[in-house]
């Protein structure tokens, strides 16, 4: 499968047409460049590889999730009027994409432990890239992004174009955030041994441990009026989840609290 339409790698460098600007060629070069910092080794066929994993895995994600606000409006009498209102705007998987963005969204979906949903297929990546590496999958991601927004150029698709380049520099962001965060927990890891045990917490996250943490959390310090959105927020901030993720148990506990005194 060639996932790539427009951009053409070689093992030197990157081949573009005579009208891409100078500056997206810097930027497209800047994404490369970043994956060959994290795996020198890998082939421009393995990076479509890996764009093409990421795709498929956003997909799963993006489709998951609108089906579960959907299935949340079903009792949309007692959601909070916030909460509604998201619901709503997430109940497609293109809404998904646009609200919670590409990059917080697969970075999510191969990061964080889902009991509710199948494990991302890493063995179909596990010959070319070493570990679960998230990471690198996000800017192969990204530079597919960039090649989409040119293939919209030259159909004359020009809000196409635009909407695919910011979809890439959300990937970028999320992946520069990921790769600043993985720093630190190296760091951690070099110094103290508590510090080596949070690190590990991080990257090694309990699914069903962090929820009931969460949650009691929630429970015991959050005011409860606040809308989920509002109090995943607050959470983001001491749990090693993401804003949406935390939201949606928070939504759920507030559905379940409902039910039991119905």
């Amino acid at each position: 499968m060639q996932i790539f339409q427009v951009i053409d790698g070689q093992d030197e460098g990157l081949i573009f047409p005579d009208w891409v600007s100078p500056s997206l060629m810097t930027y497209t070069a800047k994404i490369r460049g970043e994956i060959s910092v994290i795996n020198p080794g890998l082939s421009w066929e393995q990076i479509g590889m890996l764009a093409t994993f990421g795709m498929k895995e956003l997909d799963l994600a993006a489709h998951a999730s609108a089906k579960w606000h959907t299935d949340y409006l079903v009792n949309e009498a007692s959601l909070d009027p916030e909460d509604y209102i998201d619901c709503q705007k997430c109940s497609t998987p293109e809404g998904v994409r646009l609200m919670d963005g590409e990059g917080l969204l697969l970075h999510a979906r191969l990061t964080e432990e889902d009991d509710e949903n199948a494990a991302p297929a890493w063995e179909s990546v596990e010959k070319i890239l070493h570990g679960h590496d998230a990471v690198c999958v996000l800017y192969a991601y990204a530079l597919y992004r960039v090649d989409n927004a040119l293939s919209s150029q030259i159909a004359g698709d020009m809000d196409g174009a635009l909407g695919c380049l910011a979809m890439a520099g959300d990937v970028m962001i999320m992946a520069s955030e990921a790769t600043a965060r993985e720093s630190g927990i190296r760091w951690e890891r070099m110094h103290t041994a508590v510090a080596m045990r949070n690190a590990a917490r991080k990257r090694h996250v309990e699914t069903y441990e962090l929820r009931a943490e969460a949650i009691a959390h929630w429970s015991a310090q959050i005011d409860r009026n606040l809308s989920g959105q509002k109090a995943g927020a607050i959470l983001s901030k001491i749990f090693p989840l993401s804003q949406r993720k935390l939201s949606e148990y928070v939504m759920a506990e507030k559905k379940r609290l409902l039910a039991s005194m119905t």
